[in-house]
Formats: structure tokens, C-alpha cells, sequence
């Protein structure tokens, strides 16, 4: 016998236009490019010196700083994107509910520096 199951959506985001999803609208309504200037590295020795990258990212405004300096930056990004779909989407987690929530992370690349 089926259970009935009710989807609840939210969408998180952490983009190179925003740290969430009202600022990463509003970079894409306002035709924002999300492109510059390398500044996470030292791009010198590369032809390339342009990239999206995640700017004003401070992951201590987001997570408890231990648990922030164990997590590779990609799952940072994913963790607080996460949190904003629930909070947006209004669902409640929990104890009964827990087992039966997941969430659907889409990332392009991760875990490289």
C-alpha cells in the first residue's frame, strides 16, 4: 500500500552573484556578471586569471566555526544552501519526519584547494 507523500520545496543557493537566493536573483535580473579577477589564489603562473568565484564568504557567519574548519569549502557552499531550502520551503523536521526528508545538492566541482 502506497503512502501518501507531500513535496515541500525550497531552494538554497551560494553562487558567485550571491549568498543566497535574493541576492543571486537579484545579480541575474540586474545582469550581473559573477566573473573577475582571481583572488583565492595566486594565479601568476596560470594563462588564466579570471573565474566565478564565491566571494565575502565567511563561513564562520554560517557554521559553527569547528565544525566549518572540518568541511572542504564546496561542502560549506552546500550545507548553507541546504539550510536555506528548508527554511525557505517552511518545513518542520522532525523526530517523526526526519527519515523521510532529504534534499537534492547540485555542484559543479568541489574539493580541489
Amino acid at each position: 500500500m502506497a503512502e501518501n507523500r507531500v513535496a515541500v520545496t525550497g531552494v538554497g543557493l551560494v553562487t558567485p552573484l550571491g549568498l543566497d537566493v535574493d541576492s543571486t536573483w537579484g545579480g541575474l535580473i540586474g545582469g550581473r556578471s559573477g566573473v573577475d579577477y582571481i583572488t583565492a589564489f595566486d594565479s601568476t603562473d596560470y594563462e588564466t586569471h579570471i573565474a566565478a568565484e564565491v566571494s565575502d564568504f565567511n563561513p564562520n557567519d554560517h557554521l559553527d566555526r569547528k565544525a566549518a574548519r572540518r568541511m572542504d569549502r564546496f561542502v560549506q557552499f552546500a550545507v548553507i544552501a541546504a539550510r536555506e531550502a528548508v527554511a525557505q520551503s517552511g518545513l518542520e523536521v522532525t523526530d517523526e519526519n526526519a527519515g523521510d526528508v532529504g534534499t537534492v545538492i547540485g555542484s559543479g566541482i568541489g574539493g580541489l584547494i
